[in-house]
């Protein structure tokens, strides 16, 4: 097991505080998932890419266009938190 410092903005960190709480979990479990699941996800998303180049789901779904999207939803989410008063 590995210990790893994060810095985080203090709004930020409360607005990951406030997420793991309405998650159930604390706050270390809540950025261990959240680190785990994008590994994963990026992690099937390149070795469908390396399969298949311009990888879809079978319902046609472009799932890096679904990532993407999902990153910038998240950015602007983080930014949303950080500039709040």
């Amino acid at each position: 097991m590995k210990a790893t410092t994060i810095r985080w903005p203090d709004r930020a960190h409360q607005a990951i505080v406030e997420a793991a709480e309405d998650s159930g979990v604390g706050f270390s479990q809540y950025v261990r998932e959240s680190a785990l699941i994008r590994a994963a996800f990026d992690a099937g998303i390149q070795a469908g890419l390396r399969a298949s180049p311009g990888f879809r789901t079978a319902q046609g779904v472009d799932l890096v266009a679904v990532r993407e999207g999902a990153y910038a939803a998240a950015r602007t989410w983080l930014e949303e938190q950080i500039e709040r008063p």
